[in-house]
This record gives structure tokens, sequence and C-alpha cells, in this order.
């Protein structure tokens, strides 16, 4: 387990040296990340992005809430009952 993580660990010391170097020799541009997060805030700070974010927040909730009603019923058993009852 020790060495598991261990190996995780060299790995991503490596990349990320790598990916240094890269950097700094130009090899990587992160221009297009500049370009991206312009247009996610103009997306964002429009009417319409604002209605898409509404609409986003509500579908979590709902599906967190589906979840969550999942989870209790598997942990309280609550579906085993309602199985007995229709089948009776």
């Amino acid at each position: 387990m020790v060495r598991n993580g261990l190996d995780k660990l060299i790995s991503l010391f490596c990349v990320l040296v790598f990916v240094t170097f890269l950097v700094n020799h130009g090899h990587i541009n992160f221009c297009a990340v500049d370009w991206v997060r312009e247009k996610t805030v103009e997306a964002v700070q429009s009417e319409e992005g604002q209605e898409y974010i509404e609409e986003t927040k509500e579908i979590s909730k709902g599906i967190l809430s589906d979840i969550l009603h999942a989870i209790d019923r598997l942990v309280n058993g609550k579906e085993e009952e309602s199985e007995n009852s229709s089948a009776g």
C-alpha cells in the first residue's frame, strides 16, 4: 500500500517537472485558458447564461434529492416494505 502511494507520488512529481520544463521553454502556451476564462465570464454574465445556471441548479437539486431518498431506502430497508405491501 505504501509502495503504491509512493509510486503515484513519484509519478506526479515527474509529470510536474516535465510540464514545468515545457512551460519554461515555451512549448506550452496558456493563451487558450485565458480565452476560455473570458468566454465563460461573458456567458455567465449574460441573461441566457443566468437562465441556464438556474435551470442547472434546479436539476441538480432534484437529482441530489433522488439520490438521498434512494440511499435512505437502502439504509432503512423501506424499499422492501413497499414491495411487500404492494404484493399483498
